[in-house]
């Protein structure tokens, strides 16, 4: 029972439930009959669930969790980020719709939970042969492989030499892991060539013009070096 002057009053429901409400006018002569009846339900706070994506079968992290009136409305979410990953919007678990920011463009009247969605980001690699010749340009998904079976085909190795691998010779982002069976970053990679033999070749060579020797007794004399 609450008693008031005004023509307006409000209060607050303890408990969740449906309730009536019926009003009596009352003053120094005495009391009218009650009023019609009028029903009202009370509704508790509503619980909203941000969550960072899944990954693998480990459920995704809780970002954010809040708990907002019935009824009422929510403010912006800082968007999370990952890397490699570019963040799409927050699927509502209730309809799998995705977006944004639509979470702030409807009323809040049941728990919710919102997942992060991300997309893969993707990479331009180069891809030069060993007298860095551009041999092709290809666009690869983050923390996938660079396929260069086609590209290691064209590389023109001398006799005795044979192919060693592709070698990472700049990445755009400095924090890249350089590998390219894991590409992370916009890159530039070139064929590189190794001696095949065991034993390295030895290449001499010798003047035709003597040398100028110098004696102990300050005497000089024209003599050829041979080894």
């Amino acid at each position: 029972t609450k008693e008031t002057k005004q023509a307006t009053v409000s209060f607050s429901l303890k408990d969740a439930g449906r309730y009536y409400v019926v009003v009596t006018a009352k003053n120094d002569i005495g009391e009218s009959e009650e009023s019609s009846r009028a029903d009202a339900e009370a509704k508790n706070p509503q619980k909203v669930t941000f969550r960072d994506a899944a990954d693998g079968d480990k459920e995704g992290a809780v970002l954010n969790e809040m708990t907002v009136e019935y009824g009422g409305s929510l403010g912006a979410v800082e968007p999370p980020s990952r890397k490699g990953y570019e963040f799409k919007g927050w699927r509502n678990e209730a309809d799998e719709t995705v977006s944004q920011n639509g979470y702030q463009k409807t009323s809040i009247k049941e728990d919710r939970t919102y997942t992060a969605v991300y997309e893969k980001k993707s990479y331009k690699v180069k891809m030069y042969d060993t007298e860095g010749k551009l041999l092709k340009t290809k666009t690869v998904q983050y923390d996938e492989a660079l396929d260069t079976a086609d590209e290691t085909a064209q590389i023109k190795v001398e006799e005795g030499y044979e192919f060693a691998g592709w070698q990472v010779t700049g990445t755009a982002d400095s924090d890249s892991r350089a590998d390219i069976d894991h590409i992370d970053s916009d890159m530039e990679v070139k064929a590189v060539v190794a001696w095949s033999e065991k034993e390295l070749p030895v290449k001499i060579s010798f003047s035709k013009e003597p040398e100028v020797v110098k004696r102990e007794n300050s005497e000089y004399i024209e003599a050829t070096v041979s080894l």
